[in-house]
């Protein structure tokens, strides 16, 4: 799946329980193994969601390839 703004928009328009849900299964299908707590502010996730650029978005991408990025 390439992620794009489009697909942050999806997101972005999604409540908090089924923002944070949608982060954990796309953590966890990338090799991310620890649990992830959700933020108590979920405003600053989204405001960073919408502010992110292509750039960033290729560079994520290229993250979630290659599992938790500790390699």
């Amino acid at each position: 799946m390439k992620i794009d703004k489009r697909v942050i928009e999806k997101l972005l328009s999604l409540n908090d329980d089924q923002l944070w849900s949608t982060i954990q299964v796309v953590a966890a299908r990338s090799g991310f193994d620890k649990k992830l707590s959700k933020p108590a502010d979920m405003s600053k996730l989204r405001e960073t969601l919408k502010t992110i650029d292509e750039k960033e978005l290729d560079k994520i991408a290229d993250i979630l390839k290659r599992g938790t990025g500790n390699e």
